[in-house]
């Protein structure tokens, strides 16, 4: 077995493609940098326009919430005088048929409900 010479009988050959070797090496090194400072900056990004889209959905959300609230509320205001308005009627028709059954209009018909 002979050993292979390492080296060329050529020393510029061997410079040059050393050098050659040197400067893919360097584009490489910058091409991995510039790679990772790419994906960096995207996930900066990302995360950045993830928070403020989750943000503004929060402060929707909650501005439609509160809008919901709000209406039922209302509604609920709204059927409470309802049916205060009710019974406030109801009291009516019941002091209504009072005072007649008192008058004696009624009490003294055959057939007819006692109001009083």
């Amino acid at each position: 077995m002979t050993d292979a010479p390492t080296h060329s009988l050529h020393p510029e050959e061997d410079a040059a493609a050393r050098a050659a070797h040197a400067r893919r090496a360097r584009q490489r090194l910058w091409f991995a940098l510039a790679l990772a400072a790419s994906v960096l900056a995207l996930t900066a990004i990302g995360s950045w326009t993830y928070n403020a889209v989750e943000r503004s959905l929060r402060e929707s959300r909650a501005a439609a919430l509160k809008s919901v609230l709000e209406a039922q509320a209302k509604t609920l205001e709204v059927w409470i005088e309802d049916q205060k308005l009710g019974a406030r009627f109801w009291k009516q028709i019941v002091l209504l048929g009072c005072a007649i059954c008192m008058r004696g209009s009624l009490s003294d018909q055959p057939g007819r409900p006692r109001w009083c």
